[in-house]
This record gives structure tokens, C-alpha cells and sequence, in this order.
């Protein structure tokens, strides 16, 4: 009988995609969380004065952020060519992340670019342009430095680029690792190197390059990779897991209560440690999640693997991206047409926009996909 740790089983290497529902699930919580965070940020539920004190300690963490969606997209794709090293196809798989990204990106792009000129009562052309350039190009995520930051969440993406570009050799790479002993060893390699990024940012001490730090593209592929490195460890041995479903749950919600504890009194920490905290401290803490989720086992797994959620949250990037040019454009309707200020300060109008947001872009995301497949 095979190992569990030492070889990869036939159905690991078969070639077949393979689709865990649960992840969805996860996307969806980490995109709701971050498109709050960003909001409330720029006065979204100021009526409420930071009450109840344990949602606006979530919410303003966030608990769920974008290391989530690094870790889950190298997971998911890790997990999809699965079996398929020698015939993936980079320059196919760029080009088809480009095409089903950019085109939205560049749409939010322009609308930043013109609500800038609206809004703001100076302009620096040359550091407009400058911004332009970068985050048209997909490089402001390596250099965000003396920019307007136009649509903010757009960093993920032109990391995510990079992540792309990378993503054939760390599959050739993963593909030859057949002891879990080695891969562990491999992501606690790339959890080095990004605490050793906290560290560095730690001792400088200058609080002006947290953004630099903060969205540093190269950084963020080590959390691909871990998502990678994470699939191929499943994938070794992927049947289900010999634990009960109710301790399967109990240890999802042990590992929610861990994250919130963290960001619950992270704050309090000197910057360094709350960096530290936020981008190293809260990755081992994903990725166990996102490992007990894809056993599919418990009350946890099967809600998140919900079709409702699960088909929202399939295209929960797409909100991501666009909610914070969307929740523009209504508030300065609002009030240029309806002399109302600050109409996301009360809850009813944020949770109806939430709403629209998400469903709409379920919908969207659906009439396309469907239309992509008559096409093809």
C-alpha cells in the first residue's frame, strides 16, 4: 500500500481538474471583508461610532484580506493543472488571465482617473501621469511610491500579474516534490522570506513606506507559491479526512477564533508588530483553513459549498475591483443630484449597495460565462 506522505497517487496526476465548492465560499467572506475594510476606511458606517466593538474589529483588521486571495488563487490553479506540468501552456495561461481581468480593470481605471479630476481641487499632472502609467502597465505594485493610488484595490491585481507570468515554472517546480515532509519545508521557506520582509520593513521604522511594504508584488508570489505548495500537499494524499465532521468544524471555528484574536488586539502592537502580525503571523492561520475546508468535511464546508454562495462567490475579484469606483460615482450622485452627504455613513444604504454589488456582479459574471460558452 502507497504512503500517504512519500508518493503521488494516479488521481493526483491524472490530468482531471479538480474543483473544491468550499473555496468559493472562502473567496467570497475574504472579498466581502476587504470591499468593507475599504469603505469604512473612507467613512462608510460612521453613524455607528465603531459599534458593536467585535464587527468593527473584523471589518477593520480586516480578518479575511488579500494574503486570502494569494494563497487561494495559487491553491486553485496549483490544484486545476494538477497532472498537466508538461503540457501547461504559459503564454495561454497569461493571456487568458489578461484577457478575463484587464478589461474591467482598465474600465475602473478611467473612472478613478475622471472622478480624480471631479473631486480632487489640484492636480499634479506629472504624478497623474506617472500613476497612469503604472497602474495601466500593471506595475504599481512594485513601485507605489509619490503616486495617486486611483483605484487602490488594482495593486492586488497587477500583483497578481506577476503571479501569472510566474506560475509554469512554481508548477514544474512543485510537480517534483513528492514527500509532504519537502513541501512543508517549502512553504515555510516562502513564510521566511515574508517575514523576513515584515522585518525589514519593522526595522527601517518609516511608517511613510507602508504602502511600499504593504503591496510589494514579489512579496505576494511567495503567498501564491504557498497556495501552490499547499495544493500539491493535498493532492499527495486527497482523500477525505479521517477526522469526524463536527471536529472538522471545530477545527475551522478554532482556526476563525485564532485570526480574530489576532486582529482583535493587533492594533495595540508597535507598527512592526502589527505588520508582522498582519502579513506573516496571519498565513500559516489561512492556510490550515483553507486546508481543512477542502476536506469537505462538516456543517462548515458544505454551507460554504453552497450553490447560492458558491456562485457568488466564483466572481467575488470582480466586486473587488469595482467597488470602490461604483461606491464613488453613487455617493457623488448623491450628492450633486440629491444634496445628500455621506450616504454610506448609515447601515441600511451600505448593506443595499453590498447587495447590488455582489448579485449584480454574480449575474454579470454569469451572462458572460454563458455567452463565452455559446461562442466557443
Amino acid at each position: 500500500m502507497q504512503k500517504n506522505d512519500d508518493r503521488t497517487p494516479p488521481e493526483a496526476t491524472s490530468g482531471r481538474t479538480n474543483y473544491f465548492a468550499s473555496i468559493d465560499g472562502i473567496r467570497l467572506i475574504a472579498s466581502v471583508n476587504v470591499v468593507l475594510f475599504h469603505l469604512v476606511r473612507t467613512g462608510a458606517l460612521d453613524d455607528l461610532h465603531g459599534a458593536p466593538g467585535w464587527l468593527f474589529a473584523l471589518i477593520k483588521g480586516p480578518a479575511f484580506h488579500a494574503s486570502l486571495f494569494f494563497i487561494l488563487g495559487g491553491f486553485i490553479y496549483g490544484a486545476k493543472y494538477a497532472g498537466r506540468e508538461s503540457s501547461f501552456n504559459p503564454g495561454a495561461f497569461f493571456a487568458k488571465r489578461l484577457k478575463a481581468l484587464y478589461p474591467l480593470h482598465a474600465i475602473t481605471l478611467a473612472i478613478m482617473v475622471i472622478i480624480c479630476f471631479v473631486n480632487a481641487p489640484s492636480i499634479d499632472y506629472a504624478r497623474l501621469a506617472r500613476s497612469i502609467a503604472l497602474h495601466a502597465s500593471g506595475a504599481w505594485a512594485l513601485w507605489p511610491q509619490s503616486t495617486y493610488t486611483l483605484n487602490t484595490p488594482s495593486w492586488a491585481l497587477s500583483a497578481f500579474f506577476l503571479c501569472y507570468a510566474l506560475f509554469g515554472p512554481c508548477l514544474r517546480l512543485t510537480a517534483l516534490m513528492t514527500s509532504r515532509f519537502r513541501l512543508v519545508l517549502a512553504m515555510a521557506l516562502m513564510l521566511g522570506v515574508i517575514a523576513s520582509w515584515s522585518g525589514l520593513y519593522a526595522a527601517i521604522g518609516d511608517e511613510s513606506l507602508y504602502q511600499q511594504f504593504h503591496v510589494f508584488a514579489p512579496v505576494r508570489v511567495c503567498e501564491f507559491i504557498i497556495g501552490i505548495l499547499l495544493a500539491r500537499f493535498y493532492l499527495i494524499h486527497p482523500a477525505r479526512s479521517a477526522v469526524p465532521p463536527l471536529v472538522n468544524d471545530a477545527i475551522v471555528l478554532g482556526l476563525c477564533a485564532a485570526i480574530y484574536c489576532n486582529v482583535r488586539w493587533m492594533h495595540a502592537a508597535s507598527p512592526g508588530w502589527v505588520f508582522f502580525r498582519y502579513h506573516t503571523v496571519m498565513l500559516p492561520l489561512y492556510a490550515l483553513l483553507v486546508y481543512r475546508m477542502v476536506r469537505a468535511d462538516g456543517v462548515i464546508a458544505a454551507f460554504f459549498g453552497f450553490a447560492p454562495v458558491r456562485i457568488v462567490g466564483m466572481c467575488s475579484f470582480y466586486p473587488y475591483l469595482i467597488h470602490i469606483p461604483l461606491a464613488s460615482l453613487v455617493e457623488l450622485a448623491a450628492k450633486r443630484i440629491f444634496h445628500v452627504d455621506g450616504l454610506f455613513h448609515k447601515p441600511l444604504p451600505l448593506v443595499i449597495f453590498m447587495v447590488v454589488l455582489y448579485i449584480g456582479s454574480a449575474l454579470l459574471w454569469q451572462k458572460f460565462r454563458t455567452g463565452r460558452s455559446k461562442k466557443s
